[in-house]
This record gives structure tokens, sequence and C-alpha cells, in this order.
């Protein structure tokens, strides 16, 4: 909280997670000068959106979750996942929407008794604990991470792709595409084999004059899973099903990104 120059105990305590001494921690977030946070406020109040309000709300949410959720749900662990929510689509209703939202709501009134905080120049900690990640994907500007829904703006000046991101809380990021004059048949003959697959992706650019410097496979919210330097296939068996992004770091730097399926 001090380093963010904002209270984080509120974020903490939706989670469940609470201070052994709350008076101690209170005085030494007052000695370091920690004042309740503006985007934290406004993401609480966001939150109230989240609560499902009836049952039908509840499954629509869990089916859209769990498509499986009447055919796993049944017999799946009845404490997570969608075992949980099959569970919960039997009972939820309008009353445990109203306690959730209670439950909410006292949140707030604990951590900010005296309503919305006024608006600093503090860290927002969402766009720190959400940051922004900015790809171009199979010509396509994919956006993982902050809090949707997002405001995209893309601009061209010659051979360079300028895009600014602000997601719900405000925070922004601008990267920049840049083409350094790699041969489009270069980007046009480069293949990945199989797609998908279940062991090991091959980048082939035999009908190019270019080369691999670095293969980097990465999760859709933008964390680098494996990396695989000087060569032309990268192994794939110990990642689970899905849909992943490879980035290929071509000789000369220039990078191409392109989605990929893991199939067991």
């Amino acid at each position: 909280s001090k380093a963010a120059k904002a209270d984080l105990r509120p974020l903490f305590h939706i989670y469940g997670i609470l201070p052994q001494n709350p008076a101690a921690l209170q005085d030494s977030l007052i000695a370091a000068d920690v004042m309740p946070s503006y985007p934290i406020y406004n993401r609480l109040q966001a939150y109230f959106n989240l609560i499902p309000s009836d049952n039908a709300a509840f499954v629509n949410y869990a089916l859209a979750i769990y498509p499986e959720l009447y055919t796993e749900g049944p017999i799946a662990d009845p404490d997570y996942g969608v075992g949980w929510h099959y569970l919960k689509s039997l009972t939820y209703n309008e009353s445990e929407a109203q306690e959730r939202a209670d439950i909410l709501q006292s949140i707030i009134d604990l951590y900010f008794p005296e309503g919305e905080p006024t608006e600093n120049e503090a860290v927002n900690v969402c766009c720190v604990l959400a940051p922004l990640n900015i790809e171009l994907i199979d010509d396509e500007i994919i956006v993982t991470g902050g809090v949707q829904p997002y405001s995209i703006v893309d601009e061209t000046d010659g051979n360079t792709l300028t895009v600014t991101v602000v997601d719900f809380d405000g925070c922004q990021n601008t990267t920049q595409f840049i083409s350094n004059g790699t041969d489009e048949t270069d980007l046009n003959d480069l293949t990945i084999y199989p797609n998908p697959s279940s062991n090991v992706f091959h980048v082939d650019l035999s009908e190019t004059t270019n080369s691999v410097d670095n293969l980097q496979l990465i999760s859709m919210n933008g964390k680098v899973l494996i990396e695989s330097q000087k060569t032309n296939f990268i192994a794939i068996s110990e990642l689970s099903e899905g849909v992943y992004i490879l980035r290929i770091e071509l000789a000369g730097g220039m990078q191409v990104h392109k989605k990929v399926i893991i199939a067991k």
C-alpha cells in the first residue's frame, strides 16, 4: 500500500485476506500518509454489476464460463469450478444476490466511511494490478489485461502503426508496431505446422531468405510460457489445451505473431 500510495486493503478483503492486527495496520497507513484510493472505490462500485440479479442471470453467467455445466457439473468437485457452479445454479436466487450485494456494500462502508474519496494523482493501483498488453496478431489488434470494455485508437504513419488503448479504469497503454523493411513475401510464405498440435510447433521459412532468431509461446493474457532461441521449433507437450500466441522474431528484429492451438 505504501509503495502504491493507495490503500489496497479493500481488494484483499474481497478475497478474504485480512490482517492479523487491523488497528496496527490502520495506524501504519495513516502514519505513511496512505489515503483511500479513488480508482479502487470505483472498482468496488463496478463489482455490483457483476453480481447476478436472480437465478436466470446466474445460470447465464455459469453457462458462459462452463458450457458443460449440466453434463459435467453433477459429477465434478462440488467445491470447485464447474461442480460448484452447478450446485449454486440449483439454489441461487434474488435473496442470495441481495446478500452478496450487502457484503460488498459492507466492505465499501468499512474502508470508505466518508463515501467517495477525492480523486488524486496517486498511482492508479488498478493499472498496476492488471496492466494492459497490446499485440498485433495476424494483422489483428489483440488486447489483454486491464478491465473491459476497452477504447482502442490506431493510427498508421508510413511504416509505423501506433495503437492506444484505454480500459474501464482509465489505464492507458500505447504501443508501436514498426515494419523494418522485411520483404512481405517472407511473411506470406511463413507457415506453422502442425497447427493444431499436441507436442511441437514448427516454423517453416524454407521458401524465404529469412531465419528465426527467437520463438516465444505466450498465453492469451500475455504471459511468456516457453522460449526457444535459434531454432525453428518449440516444444509444447507440457502445456494444456487451448489457444496461444506464437511470437516469432526473425533475423533483423522483425516480429510476427500467430495464433496457434494446442489440442491433446
